[in-house]
């Protein structure tokens, strides 16, 4: 390997390093957002955070922010449960509301805060990036 190309792959892995370490500084908020679902219950969970029950009406929402973790390894799961008024459970759902793949969706930003959104009804749960719009149905229940 000539010097060039020696400087070259140390450029690379030094610029790979130091985007590891600036993204770690990435800041998040994920909503929750009801419209249509009566006594919609959210689990929201990750292995240092459980943000616990939250039980929204229509048209309520739930968010919460943090920064993502060194190597894209934030995960938060979510566990909805449909809960009509007799409190029996309807249908469930759980899938991962936040991890790389949703970052990536929401468009990483080291400037500003990027903003993931999921809108619930009752067909299913509906994903959108900023300011919400363009949702496009991800899960059914």
């Amino acid at each position: 390997m000539g010097h060039t190309t020696k400087y070259l792959f140390l450029l690379v892995l030094t610029l790979y390093h130091a985007y590891t370490v600036i993204s770690a500084f990435e800041q998040f908020r994920v909503y929750i957002m009801d419209a249509q679902v009566r006594n919609l219950v959210a689990h929201i969970s990750s292995k240092n955070n459980d943000l616990g029950n939250k039980t929204l009406t229509i048209n309520q929402e739930f968010s919460w922010e943090f920064r993502e973790a060194i190597g894209d390894s934030t995960v938060f799961v979510g566990q909805f449960f449909w809960m009509p008024p007799d409190n029996i459970v309807a249908k469930e759902v759980h899938f991962n509301v936040f991890d790389s793949d949703v970052a990536r969706k929401c468009g990483q930003s080291l400037i500003k805060k990027s903003q993931c959104y999921w809108l619930v009804n009752d067909i299913g749960f509906y994903f959108a990036k900023d300011k919400p719009k363009n949702f496009a149905l991800v899960y059914n229940w």
